[in-house]
């Protein structure tokens, strides 16, 4: 039976960026051709993963959000964005090495298909309920959801806070949208139980309740 062929085609050393730049230095023109035909077909790999990943219920995850180029118009507004790693053509030279190697890093993670990340979500929510965090497979992607944005954020209280806040909006229906980007975040997860006397289903209403509840 043949051997399963590796997704890459050098030793994982070699995918680091200093490894890279110095094969990029030294390369003869065939060297450097065959350079960009890896990185092209690694790119087609990771692109493919990030659009399932994209079209599954990992959709807000880091994975996926990491990797969205978005381009703004002078309102700040949002006019393009792009989801995925550049084209070949799209990257100065002296740049490649780091793309690849940045490329190679996505793929080499677990996390970069779907069924890695369900197998990493099975893990996770299991070590949680460990630690007496009362996630589930209802709950998780919401409790990982603010996980991100709070680090995005730099706001920092302890999960069990954070799950409280995730199971308070989901219980009543609360708009989970207004909840995770309001200016009101750190406010609303230091003190969740005020979110108790929105009443259910508030629906686009929910940010007036934020507004008076948490001064």
């Amino acid at each position: 039976m043949p051997k399963k062929r590796s997704l890459f085609s050098w030793d994982p050393e070699i995918y680091q960026v200093d490894a890279l730049s110095s094969l990029f230095r030294t390369a003869n023109k065939d060297d450097l051709s065959h350079m960009k035909d890896e990185y092209t077909r690694l790119r087609d790999i990771a692109q493919k993963r990030l659009k399932r990943l994209a079209k599954s219920e990992f959709a807000t995850r880091k994975v996926v959000t990491s990797n969205i180029t978005k381009f703004y118009n002078e309102k700040g507004e949002v006019i393009k964005q792009y989801l995925g790693f550049p084209k070949l053509r799209d990257i100065a030279p002296a740049d490649i090495p780091a793309a690849m190697a940045s490329l190679a890093k996505f793929l080499g993670a677990k996390g970069s298909t779907v069924s890695g990340q369900r197998s990493r979500k099975q893990y996770l929510i299991e070590k949680f309920q460990e630690d007496g965090l009362n996630i589930t497979d209802k709950t998780y992607d919401k409790f990982m959801n603010m996980l991100d944005v709070m680090r995005s954020r730099k706001i920092t209280y302890g999960s069990d806070k954070i799950a409280s806040v995730v199971n308070i909006v989901v219980d009543k229906g609360l708009n989970w949208e207004q909840i995770i980007n309001s200016p009101k975040l750190a406010s609303i997860v230091k003190a969740p139980s005020k979110l108790k006397r929105i009443p259910k289903k508030a629906g686009d209403s929910t940010d007036k309740y934020i507004d008076k509840l948490f001064k």
